[in-house]
Order: C-alpha cells, then structure tokens, then sequence
C-alpha cells in the first residue's frame, strides 16, 4: 500500500471510531441532564475535567510514549509496553496511596475518587496507545467504542441506582473502565507481552525524557486556546465570555476532524519521517490539510450568519461576529499541530513545548493589547496571531529535521479571500452580501481544488 492510501485508509478507519464515540457522549447529554440537576451535573462535569488536567501527570503522559516508542523497529514492542505499564503503576498507585492517606485525615472521598478514575483512565489510554503504535488500529477503534458505551451504559445506571447520582457516575466511569481494561488485556492477549524481566532503567529513562516535556506542553496547549477568557472577563464582563463561549464552538468542530485526521498523521509521519522523499511527503500532506481546512472555513463563512439565527437564542447572534477570526485561529492551531508531529517523529518532544510556551506568552500579550480595544474580537484576533506565531516558528525551526515547503502564493492568497469573506459578512445589505460571499468562495475553491484532489504514487 503506498503512503498516501495507508494515510486515508487510516483516516477513514479512525473516523468511524472518533465519530461513533463522539456521537455516544453527544447523545447522553440530554441524558444525563434529565437525570441530574445543574449542580449535580456541574459536580460530574468538575470530576471528568479535573481527571483530563491530571490524566498526564498521575501517568506521565507515557501512553504517547509507548504510542511512538513502539513505532520504531528498534524497541521491541514487548519492552516498550512492560516498562509503560511498570511507570504507569508507579505513578497511578502512588497518587492512589496519596490520595488514600488524604482521605484518612480530613474524611473527604473526592480526592480518592479522582485518583481512581484518574488510574483507569490512564491504563485505557496506555493499552489503546499500545493498540495504534504497533498497527492494532482495529483493536483501537473497538476498544475506544467498547469503553464509550460502557461508560454511557454503566454511568446512567449508577446515577439512577447509586446511592447518590454523582457517586453513582463515578462508580459507572470505573466500572466501565475497569471492564474495557480486562478485554482489552484478555482479548488482544497482550498480557503476553507484560514480562518483568524486560523492565530496564534505561528503557524507563527513554520513556520518561520523550514523555515529561508533552506534560507541560498539554497545560500550555489548553492555556493558549483558552486564556483570552480570563481577559474577556476583565475587561469586557461575563455576558463577552458567554459570546465566546458560543463562538468557540464552531471551530471546535473544524478541530474534531482534525483530530480524526491526525491520529492517522501521527503513524504516516512517524514511518515516513527517515524516508528518502519524507520532505516532500510532508509537504504534499501539509498543502492538501490546508486547502482542505480553509475551503471548509469559507463554507463556514458562507453559511454563517443564518446558522447562528438557527442555532442560537436571539441574545447569542451576535457571536457570530467572533467567529470569523477563530475559524482562521483553528486552522493555525491546526497546521500548528501538523508541523510538531516532525518533533514527534523525531522525539524531540522539548522543543514541542518550548514552541507551544512562545504561543502561550504571545497569545497572552496580544489578549492584553486587543481585548481592551476590540472587545471579545479581540480575543479572537489574538488568538490567531498566537497560533500563527506557532505556525511560523515550527516550519523554520523543522527545516533542520524535515523541511516543509509552503506555497505562500496560494496560501496567502486563500488566507486574504478567507478574510475578505469575514469582512463581507458585515455588508448590510442580504443580496449583496450573499452575492459577495459566494463568489469568494468560489474563488477559494478554485485556488485550492487542484491541490486537495491531487494524488501522487509512492
């Protein structure tokens, strides 16, 4: 198979996992608010973010290490995976106990119940790591909706028969996770491959040297995306938050396809990064993600205004406003992401952090500098020089690994019709406006078209 059909082969795979777990949670939703009270369901909602911001440090975020460790035909998978589990037990047991002892002298569960939740979701994510880095990606796709529908499942059980509704979800997560953990093991039989013998020192110190950086590297990611709030919130007030808040959810959805598409990336890079031709592979994949992307922000646009009119209470449409710059903010946080997978590939994974803080201090000075004048646009305009800072830094910074060759004729041409698109939307006039915005999007298309069909072998 040539390594453009194995990267859409994998694609399309892992898009059908990706969709059908998104599509469980989106569905339990009205679920589990019919179930539960706003404080109850605020109460659930604080345990699984908190689970998501301790996740990689309670495991050292190993699970992507054992993800790109057991890519390399120079570590044997069965290592890899023994010391995975042996760190991971380490850290997992050691915030267990921590916890425990807390719970003791002050008698508060919280704590405890966290570092349980936080241990079986570690070991979910390693196995399922386990499962994409040595080519399992059936196993993958399974597995991720096994525990999805467990979850779903056991969860709306234990908040109808638990002896509370949040302790009751929170016996369900475990128990959904504890389940998918022992078919996944037995299934696939790789406690096979779990041997102590093969836990080594200077395996462990590998895992940890790559692993360590991606920990602050995830806090920084989710800091640039969202500390222009903070902001929102000094200077502009609660009722600029909820804006954002609205707007944010339309890019959102462009960076769930994106995240569909770049589990598949991830593999593609890692095999093709010592390559002969890995430069111009790189590139063709970069030119046709981005042509891809700001086609489907133009449509985006085009559809804009009469979407929000739908899908918002009438006291929301004035979102629609804010979206225009986080579209282009999406597609910058998303080639962002495309060009440090060449760090991943390369296990370089510091400078992936360094990059990510340079976006982190920018993004923060420019929510400074905008919000004040621009109000909520701002923050969006802020987060887009942010993220196209990022953008910029890694493309040069990757020369010396894999050097990514960018068409700026094409690419600032899109980027200027994408932004005459923004600016088309607050034409007053209906016919005028629609007549303009369509026309832009057709020229977008037509500058992108060749590049998003074009097929090369190899």
């Amino acid at each position: 198979m040539n390594k453009n059909k194995k990267l859409l082969n994998n694609t399309l795979i892992f898009a059908i996992g990706s969709i059908g777990t998104k599509l469980i949670n989106i569905l339990m939703v009205p679920i589990y608010t019919y179930l539960m009270t706003k404080s109850q369901y605020g109460s659930v909602d604080l345990f699984i973010t908190t689970i998501n911001m301790l996740a990689p440090i309670v495991g050292f975020s190993i699970a992507d290490a054992v993800f790109r460790f057991t890519l390399d035909d120079e570590y044997n998978s069965d290592t890899v995976l023994s010391n995975g589990v042996a760190l991971t037990l380490f850290g997992t047991v050691a915030f267990v106990f921590a916890s425990g002892l807390f719970y003791i002298i002050t008698g508060r569960p919280n704590l405890l119940f966290i570092a349980v939740m936080v241990m079986a979701n570690v070991f979910v994510m390693l196995f399922l790591n386990y499962f994409r880095g040595t080519g399992l990606i059936r196993l993958f796709i399974v597995f991720s909706l096994i525990f999805a529908a467990l979850n779903a499942l056991l969860t709306a059980f234990g908040i109808i028969y638990g002896p509370t509704h949040v302790t009751g979800f929170i016996i369900g997560y475990i128990l959904s996770a504890i389940i998918t953990i022992f078919l996944m093991v037995v299934c696939s039989k790789c406690y096979r491959q779990i041997k102590i013998s093969k836990i080594k020192k200077p395996i462990m110190r590998e895992l940890l040297m790559y692993s360590i950086p991606l920990i602050p590297n995830a806090f920084a990611w989710w800091f640039t995306q969202d500390a222009a709030k903070f902001f929102i919130l000094i200077f502009v007030g609660a009722s600029g938050n909820g804006l954002y808040a609205v707007a944010s959810k339309v890019p959102a959805l462009v960076t769930i396809f994106y995240g569909i598409f770049s589990q598949a990336w991830q593999i593609s890079a890692v095999d093709e990064f010592k390559s002969e031709d890995a430069s111009e592979f790189y590139s063709e994949t970069f030119a046709k993600l981005f042509s891809w992307l700001i086609v489907v922000v133009a449509l985006a646009l085009l559809v804009l205004r009469p979407l929000m009119g739908v899908i918002v209470q009438a006291s929301y449409y004035d979102a629609w406003q804010n979206i225009g710059f986080l579209l282009v903010s999406a597609v910058f946080s998303n080639l962002s992401a495309f060009v440090g997978t060449t760090y991943i590939a390369a296990k370089q994974t510091r400078d992936i952090m360094t990059t990510t803080f340079i976006g982190l201090i920018a993004n923060l000075v420019f929510s400074v500098i905008l919000i004040p004048i621009f109000g909520v646009q701002g923050a969006g305009l802020g987060s887009m020089l942010g993220f196209a800072l990022v953008l910029w830094i890694r493309i040069v910074k990757t020369k010396k690994l894999v050097p990514i060759k960018v068409n700026l004729l094409t690419t600032l041409s899109s980027l200027g019709i994408v932004f005459a698109m923004i600016a088309a939307n607050y034409i007053p006039e209906v016919p005028v406006r629609y007549i303009s915005l369509v026309v832009l999007l057709v020229l977008v298309t037509l500058l992108n078209v060749r590049t998003m069909l074009l097929r090369k072998k190899g």
